[in-house]
C-alpha cells in the first residue's frame, strides 16, 4: 500500500491534462525542445521511476521567468519544487512551459498543496471549482493563460491564501464574494485580475490589468 499513490496519480493526470506527452521517441530533449505546444515528460522528470517529490528540473528559460514568481532568481526550477517531511507535494511550478489543455478537478486530492504556479502558458477552460478545496493554498498564479468563463465562488476555505494572480486571461463577470472576503477579512494581500475596464468587475482587487500587457494598482487599495 503506497500512501502516495493518489498523489502520483493526480500529478500524472495533471501532466496529460496539460498537453504532456511521453518523449520515448527521443526526438525532444529539455525544456521546449522545439515543441510549439504541450510538454514532454523529460521537462521535469515526470512519469519517471523517481518519487514524485523528485519530479523537478532546473529551468533553462530564465529570461522568460514570470515577474511574479514566488521565489527569487536563485530558484528557477519547474515541476514539483517542494514537498513536506511526509513527502507530500506542497509546491508545483509549471511556468513558461507551453502547456495546453486544462487543470483537472482531481487536483483537489493534493491536499497539502501550498503553491500552484502555472503562469504564462496556454491553459484554457474554466477554473476548476475543486481549487476551493485546497485549504492549505497560499499562492495561486494562473496569470498569462487562456482561462475563460466566470471565476467560481469557491474560495471561502482558502484562509491561508496570500497571493492570487488571475490576470491576462479571458474571464468575465465579477470577482466572487468569497475571494473579496479573503481580501477584506483574510490574509490575501495581492489580488490581480483583468479589471481595468471590461470584462472583470472587481472592487477588492489590488491590481487591475487590461488583458494584454498593462497593469495598475487600484487607488482604493493603496496602502490596504
Amino acid at each position: 500500500d503506497d500512501p502516495h499513490l493518489i498523489q502520483r496519480f493526480v500529478l500524472s493526470l495533471l501532466f496529460y491534462a496539460t498537453g504532456g506527452k511521453d518523449d520515448a521517441d527521443g526526438t525532444l530533449d529539455g525544456l521546449g525542445g522545439g515543441r510549439t505546444s504541450g510538454w514532454e515528460s523529460g521537462s521535469a522528470h515526470f512519469l519517471t521511476g523517481l518519487h514524485e517529490c523528485h519530479w523537478v528540473k532546473k529551468s533553462f528559460e530564465d529570461s522568460f521567468w514570470g515577474i511574479l514568481s514566488m521565489e527569487g532568481d536563485s530558484d528557477r526550477r519547474v515541476g514539483v519544487t517542494k514537498c513536506n517531511s511526509e513527502m507530500e507535494v506542497t509546491e508545483i511550478r509549471l511556468a513558461d512551459l507551453n502547456l495546453v489543455g486544462f487543470i483537472p478537478e482531481e487536483i483537489k486530492w493534493l491536499s497539502s498543496l501550498e503553491s500552484l504556479d502555472i503562469q504564462n502558458n496556454h491553459i484554457a477552460g474554466p477554473i476548476p471549482e475543486s481549487l476551493g478545496e485546497l485549504d492549505e493554498l497560499s499562492y495561486l498564479s494562473l496569470d498569462g493563460n487562456n482561462f475563460s468563463g466566470t471565476i467560481p465562488d469557491v474560495f471561502d476555505n482558502l484562509l491561508h491564501l496570500e497571493r492570487a494572480y488571475l490576470n491576462f486571461n479571458d474571464f468575465n463577470g465579477a470577482m466572487p464574494p468569497s475571494m473579496c472576503t479573503l481580501r477584506e477579512e483574510g490574509v490575501l494581500k495581492d489580488l490581480w485580475s483583468d479589471c481595468g475596464g471590461y470584462p472583470i468587475t472587481c472592487t477588492c482587487c489590488t491590481v487591475c490589468c487590461d488583458m494584454v500587457s498593462e497593469c495598475n494598482e487600484m487607488a482604493s487599495q493603496k496602502g490596504g
